[in-house]
């Protein structure tokens, strides 16, 4: 569930992000953002999902940290990054620890 305090956290980090460059943002290394392939996906219900929304054939997926577990996940196209589901708990690509 997103509530009001949340959502609020959500657009403020994503206005933080609007005026970064793509390279600033996916490619400094874990933070804020990272791609994965898709077929590496561990968690078989957010694999399930891609298929069910019509997206199996995607071959990379981006995350974004948002706060502490959040994670929004998408698709960049060019230097525009489509939303994909919001993560709250980071469930789609669980910590190791």
């Amino acid at each position: 569930m997103l509530d009001h305090e949340r959502l609020m956290v959500l657009l403020t980090d994503m206005a933080k992000f609007e005026s970064q460059t793509v390279n600033e943002l996916f490619h400094q290394g874990e933070w804020p953002g990272k791609c994965h392939d898709v077929h590496t996906l561990p968690n078989k219900s957010a694999l399930a999902r891609l298929d069910d929304l019509g997206l199996s054939d995607m071959t990379k997926i981006w995350k974004l940290r948002i706060g502490g577990a959040g994670r929004l996940w998408g698709f960049l196209v060019g230097n525009v990054f489509h939303v994909v589901w919001w993560d709250p708990r980071h469930e789609v690509w669980p910590s190791k620890r």
